[in-house]
């Protein structure tokens, strides 16, 4: 009874901490998507900020530098869970996004284009990269104990 009660107490854990952590992937996404969104000059997230009292930051000097930000600290979540499943593709993939989205928005910024779908394409391989990821978790198995001690102790999630 008590190897039963360790094994749900570990199950109940693991899925507290995935949740966690893929929580903190998607505001790290949402935040970036909506500084963007900001540098570019959409409607409603300005309205947004002059709504919240926060007008003030809606020039670029103070939204690129938090989209770099927003987009470092999700590239950031985005390898340490490519790291922990063992499959780094889907930080590449989200650095290349982030790096198109970056060099993109940079040069909207600075008035040299004013073509703005290689920011959207960007971001949306950034949103493909954390959801890939979050599939290849999913995937994964699944220890009720902090260490497999033999196979039974993993189940498929």
């Amino acid at each position: 009874m008590k190897g039963l009660f360790k094994r749900l107490s570990g199950y109940i854990n693991h899925f507290k901490n995935r949740m966690k952590d893929l929580l903190k992937q998607f505001s790290g996404l949402f935040s970036t998507g909506f500084a963007a969104t900001c540098c570019l000059g959409m409607p409603l997230a300005l309205s947004a900020l002059g709504a919240t009292g926060l007008g003030f930051l809606a020039t670029d000097l103070y939204l690129f530098p938090l989209f770099v930000g927003s987009l470092s600290f999700t590239l950031w979540l985005l390898s340490r869970s490519s790291r922990n499943n063992g499959n780094r593709k889907p930080f590449w993939l989200g650095l290349t996004g982030g790096g198109i989205a970056t060099t993109a928005l940079f040069l909207v910024v600075i008035g040299m284009t004013s073509v703005l779908l290689p920011i959207y394409l960007g971001l949306g391989l950034l949103i493909i990269a954390t959801v890939w990821d979050f599939i290849i978790r999913r995937k994964s198995g699944v220890c009720a104990l902090d260490k497999c001690q033999s196979t039974d102790d993993c189940v498929p999630a």
